[in-house]
């Protein structure tokens, strides 16, 4: 469903392109095509943002589940959360690199899972 959103929101920004280019050469051009760009580039955002939902989401939920145990490492956010990140941390030396790999390898197993259902 989010890739057929996003073929279509794609879709959508390319018409807006090809519709602001169109526009003839003409004084105060910027004027009349500036709702046809903004179109054209919210719609490619959304569109690419969809499409690749997954691929972000590997990159970002590893660094906010380290984010959450250098929070609480650091006693700024106390949160249940937060004492789960933090002692899966301490379980693995301290070291965010490999925190963020084993979150990471754990995200990559679990796609994979959701996708043979």
């Amino acid at each position: 469903m989010r890739k057929i959103i996003a073929y279509i929101l794609g879709t959508i920004s390319l018409a807006s392109l090809l519709l602001a280019s169109g526009i003839k050469d003409i004084q105060g051009w910027e004027v009349i095509a500036r709702p046809y760009f903004i179109v054209w580039f919210v719609a490619l955002v959304v569109a690419v943002i969809l499409y690749n939902w997954n691929s972000i989401r590997r990159v970002t939920y590893p660094a906010r589940t380290c984010l959450s145990a250098w929070l609480y490492d650091h006693n700024i956010v106390k949160t249940k959360f937060g004492r789960s990140t933090y002692r899966v941390y301490v379980y693995y030396g301290k070291s965010y690199s490999k925190f963020y790999e084993v979150v990471q390898d754990a995200f990559d197993r679990y796609l994979a899972e959701v996708k043979e259902v």
